[in-house]
């Protein structure tokens, strides 16, 4: 946990990074930080995940230690897609990061991803409602 944090201090990111899901075929983690301010149905929210075995992906000059996704979810329709993602190798240097303008695209479109009923994005929605009904009791 302390290495992925002290990754993305060294990008100059301040993330809150939260075990999501660890399994020998899946490791993830999500920004809590992030989660914490959200407001309403449609929220942005990054996603780190660790590849192991390192994963070769074209347009991607070296192997894929880390994957960090920025996704664009919408909890009310149950739709998600990819805002952001950054390739990072072993040592940590970022090898390439795609943006996606999500930003004109219409909903049938711009939420192209349904959520499935086991999925992790289901999951971060669950700490989501979790971490909003925990402060609905602190303000009480």
């Amino acid at each position: 946990m302390i290495l992925f944090a002290g990754v993305s201090f060294a990008q100059g990111e301040n993330h809150k990074w939260k075990i999501l899901k660890a399994s020998e075929s899946q490791k993830l983690w999500y920004d809590s930080g992030q989660l914490e301010q959200v407001t309403s149905s449609v929220f942005d929210v990054w996603v780190l995940e660790l590849h192991q075995p390192m994963l070769e992906v074209n347009g991607v000059k070296g192997k894929i230690m880390r994957t960090k996704t920025l996704y664009q979810i919408n909890s009310e329709i149950a739709r998600y897609n990819l805002k952001t993602v950054v390739y990072y190798n072993a040592s940590s240097d970022e090898l390439a990061t795609f943006n996606y303008n999500l930003e004109n695209l219409e909903d049938d479109i711009k939420y192209y991803f349904p959520i499935y009923p086991d999925s992790f994005i289901l999951k971060l929605i669950r700490e989501l409602k979790d971490i909003q009904a925990t402060k609905a009791k602190i303000q009480k």
